[in-house]
């Protein structure tokens, strides 16, 4: 699996599990506010010839015709390299700017090294932590195009921590892989604006994006996990209108066809933007005020009652 950064602490990500982040490298989308580009290509892999992808579109390692890493996840569960003590010093916790959560800031590490090394590194980090931290939160990028992310949450598991996804919803099927085999503890998905808009918007140039993000809402509605939706409150892909179509689909938990949407208790998260350090900060767009963001989330509480601003 190919990672690009640890995030050593934190009370925030994971609902009542106080966590670790890995980020995955590489994704399928082209967010113009991402605030972590550097993960958006898959940096190491596109720059080693034997790695070397031959499409940018999906930026899924399989894609290259070069066997997975599963192998590689389940031997670094269990080798530690010498020169870990270097790679994984301790960072100090600092508290966020409400002081709601601890955390601390991501490990330079990961994707500096072969995707083996990185692994070993991870794990003798997970080894050190037991009965410290309780639970691994898994983000990206987009995790869910790692081809070996069952094998590397199988391991996680044998180690004793619950696990949380982060996803952008665009890959159901491996969704649907990991809640089968009992891999995951919480989700969380984005909506970043309607689904039908994804194309239009360049969030993603898949032509069935829609259809596969409407999937995914479906999943999560049936999977019997706690879940959530995350939205960040940038002009123009947001506003009161998006906002309320939103509210009405995550009550119908994508489905088509549903007239009206009852209320519902799914947890949905809005995130004031920072649009410096994006990743394409030429795009016409405004982060929307903080009135305005609780105005929007006001609009989303009348179907969606634990539609919340989360701290910053």
């Amino acid at each position: 699996m190919l990672t690009g950064g640890l995030q050593k602490l934190t009370t925030l990500d994971f609902p009542g599990v106080v966590s670790s982040i890995v980020f995955t490298k590489g994704c399928n989308f082209r967010c113009p506010y991402c605030h972590n580009p550097e993960l958006v290509a898959l940096g190491f892999y596109l720059k080693n010839p034997k790695h070397q992808s031959t499409s940018d579109a999906d930026l899924m390692p399989h894609a290259t015709g070069q066997p997975t890493q599963a192998a590689t996840v389940q031997e670094a569960a269990t080798t530690v390299p010498a020169n870990a003590s270097q790679l994984l010093e301790h960072s100090s916790a600092a508290q966020t700017s409400h002081g709601q959560a601890a955390t601390s800031a991501p490990s330079p590490y990961c994707g500096n090294l072969e995707p083996r090394a990185e692994m070993e590194e991870l794990f003798r980090f997970l080894h050190k932590r037991q009965g410290l931290i309780d639970g691994l939160v898994i983000s990206g990028g987009e995790p869910c195009l790692q081809p070996d992310l069952p094998e590397f949450c199988r391991e996680v598991r044998k180690l004793g921590y619950k696990i949380k996804l982060d996803t952008n919803g665009s890959r159901p099927q491996m969704l649907q892989t990991l809640l089968d085999s009992s891999l995951l503890d919480y989700v969380a998905m984005d909506l970043k604006t309607l689904p039908a808009a994804y194309f239009k918007y360049g969030f993603c140039r898949e032509a069935d994006i829609e259809s596969r993000l409407l999937q995914t809402m479906d999943i999560l509605r049936d999977c019997g996990l706690p879940y959530e939706y995350r939205t960040t409150c940038v002009a123009p892909f947001i506003d009161r209108e998006i906002i309320l179509e939103l509210a009405q689909l995550i009550g119908a938990s994508g489905r088509t066809g549903m007239a009206g949407a009852a209320k519902t208790d799914t947890p949905w998260y809005f995130q004031k933007a920072r649009l410096n350090n994006v990743l394409s900060p030429e795009t016409p767009m405004e982060a929307l005020s903080d009135e305005t963001v609780a105005e929007l989330v006001a609009e989303a509480a009348k179907l969606a009652p634990k539609a919340a601003l989360r701290g910053e």
